[in-house]
């Protein structure tokens, strides 16, 4: 069985929910314990720039490295780089905990330059 992550839209009794952005699906093993099923309703939010409320981000300023001489060429995992607002999301497990480290890969205006990796880690 495939477990995919929600959050909930509203508080109390809604029954809306959201794929929050950077967070995997899971594999479970199927459960025969006659649970009973509710509907739900998954909101389909599919702006670039949409994420989770309250989730934690980096914001990319391109003046800022524009002057250091530096252009942002990749984003690694690439669903973590939110281009319309210029942030960045770290990919999160579904218990909230950083999945692993986004990486940011960068090139100087220099053609002598060769590209370099910042990594983007919460701790």
């Amino acid at each position: 069985m495939v477990g995919i992550p929600l959050e909930k839209v509203a508080s109390g009794g809604s029954t809306e929910y959201t794929r929050p952005r950077g967070r995997r699906s899971v594999l479970r093993p199927i459960s025969d314990a006659g649970d009973p099923r509710t509907l739900i309703y998954v909101k389909h939010d599919d702006r670039p720039d949409s994420h989770a409320p309250g989730q934690r981000a980096w914001f990319y300023d391109d003046e800022d490295f524009a002057e250091l001489g530096l252009e942002l060429v990749d984003v690694t995992p690439r669903a973590s780089w939110l281009e319309e607002r210029a942030a960045i999301i770290p990919t999160t497990n579904p218990n909230g905990s950083t999945a692993y480290p986004t990486l940011l890969r960068f090139r100087h205006d220099d053609e002598r330059s060769r590209d370099f990796i910042l990594m983007l880690e919460f701790k």
